[in-house]
């Protein structure tokens, strides 16, 4: 029998173990498609940057496999831990990018908590994970070594997907802007 694509055992409607992967590849994404989105105003120009998170994933032990995922209701929450404004090279790339001298180095952790159903009790389960990342801002090249700055950070989208009944690839997409203290 096909679900989804997918085979199932007709007998107990759950995934067939005779696939390598047996379970849906269900994908889910945030913003849904259609569901409206608010960005925040940020002055301008200003210091800006996008980047993306990209997280392999794997349930902890004590949590059963994966049957599906359930939707995104809320983004990642962004945790900036430290921030520091670092000297780099002046100089222009043959592509034009512009290298001020300057940029803020920004450290931080993804927080999320991942929500799924089972596949022979049909139970939902929510597993939290945290994950790190770096990342910098350029900054204009005047900006004093000993600047802080407030770190704001916007979630653009995510997306999740089961690449295993116990693992998760997850990609998102992240704008941070710095505005001086």
């Amino acid at each position: 029998m096909s679900q989804n694509g997918f085979a199932y055992h007709a007998q107990n409607n759950c995934c067939s173990t005779s696939e390598p992967f047996p379970c849906p590849r269900s994908t889910v994404l945030y913003p849904a498609p259609g569901q409206p989105v608010t960005f925040p105003d940020i002055a301008s120009p200003s210091n800006t940057a996008q980047f993306t998170v990209m997280e392999n994933l794997v349930l902890p032990g004590g949590f059963p496999d994966i049957h599906n995922l359930e939707p995104i209701i809320t983004p990642p929450e962004v945790r900036i831990n430290q921030q520091l404004v670092i000297r780099t090279p002046q100089t222009t790339s043959v592509d034009g990018t512009v290298f001020t001298g300057r940029k803020l180095a920004v450290e931080g952790h993804l927080c999320q908590m991942v929500q799924y159903t089972t596949c022979h009790t049909g139970a939902k389960h929510g597993v939290p994970f945290v994950f790190p990342f770096s990342a910098y801002i350029p900054l204009p090249t005047n900006t004093n070594l000993n600047q802080t700055f407030q770190v704001n950070a916007f979630v653009e989208f995510v997306a999740i997907t089961a690449t295993s009944p116990r693992t998760l690839f997850k990609n998102v997409i992240i704008f941070l802007w710095a505005v001086p203290l």
